[in-house]
């Protein structure tokens, strides 16, 4: 047996006895949300979504929940971040227009 399946075999069993899940892979929102929204917010999304296999791979049931809900943040805010800005821009040039 390979030492990648070998540790992919413990992973779940530490799964099995614990019952928790590794956390969802956020890669594919990561990814858009630095094409389309705040890439300096998207970077570390994509890094932190880009872990979460590593580590639940390597036995970091703990470690890989972490960096799922870090690139969930890290997303979110990459992703909440331009629409603020696009509300806030539209309300300027709204209001600071002549009548």
């Amino acid at each position: 047996m390979s030492n990648l399946s070998h540790r992919h075999g413990l992973a779940r069993c530490a799964w099995v006895m614990t019952g928790s899940s590794r956390g969802t892979v956020r890669l594919t929102w990561a990814i858009l949300s630095l094409l389309f929204g705040c890439w300096p917010l998207g970077i570390p999304a994509i890094v932190y979504a880009s872990r979460v296999n590593e580590k639940w791979i390597a036995g970091d049931i703990t470690g890989a929940q972490s960096a799922s809900r870090s690139a969930n943040d890290f997303a979110a805010w990459a992703t909440i971040v331009p629409i603020v800005l696009c509300f806030f821009i539209i309300v300027v040039v709204v209001a600071g227009s002549p009548s």
